[in-house]
């Protein structure tokens, strides 16, 4: 699942997606790259709504639901996404309905899981009004923020999920701590946290390990 900040990109807009999907392929997954309705200032062609939320995680968890039929599928569906796509990855592992539009497996690769904490750091500005777009309100709406937070919705059932951040990610880093501080709480232990050095971010991660570095 693509990022692009909630309003921008393609399926095909960042190459270390690409690489991720052709990957999961030559393992034997039947691999998907979806596209997702945009918030303003983007738009699909044809789109005729805003894209902010929910649009966004329905149109993933439409995605969800026609893969899971798909009859080259086994009926069990995943999810790899970078930055927003990781955010739509934990927020699918964490909400829906198992068997059909919740996913059975997420990684999160720089996800963004609580749109409600603006704490202190280099991307701070940035990364509030990309989500303050993305819900359609302003910063201080802590409730609707956390309404479409997986930190804030998930419960002890969610999907196991794999969790990646770079120390210094241009997604914050806080961001993942506040999903493992929601998880613990709970009592889940299906989940795992990968912290790597440097400001790699979504699916470069993916190469950065792959090459045993990090950038």
């Amino acid at each position: 699942i693509h990022g692009g900040g909630f309003d921008s990109n393609t399926p095909d807009s960042s190459p270390e997606s690409v690489v991720c999907g052709q990957d999961l392929a030559a393992a034997g997954y039947i691999a998907f790259s979806i596209e997702y309705r945009l918030a303003p200032p983007g738009a699909l062609p044809g789109q005729v709504s805003d894209g902010r939320f929910p649009d966004q995680s329905d149109d993933v968890k439409l995605a969800i639901r026609t893969a899971r039929v798909d009859p080259r599928c086994n009926g069990q569906v995943g999810a790899v996404g970078g930055s927003g796509g990781g955010y739509f990855a934990g927020f699918c592992a964490a909400t829906g309905t198992p068997g059909d539009d919740r996913l059975d497996v997420g990684v999160g690769l720089s996800g963004a899981y609580d749109l409600s904490d603006f704490s202190p750091n280099p991307n701070l500005t940035y990364f509030t009004a990309t989500v303050t777009n993305y819900v359609g309100v302003i910063s201080t709406d802590t409730a609707s923020l956390r309404s479409a937070s997986p930190a804030w919705l998930a419960d002890s059932t969610i999907s196991p999920l794999l969790m990646v951040n770079s120390v210094e990610d241009p997604m914050p880093y806080a961001q993942m701590g506040d999903m493992i501080a929601h998880l613990d709480s709970l009592g889940v232990t299906n989940y795992q946290a990968l912290a790597l050095p440097g400001r790699v971010h979504a699916f470069a991660a993916i190469q950065a390990r792959r090459h045993g570095g990090d950038a």
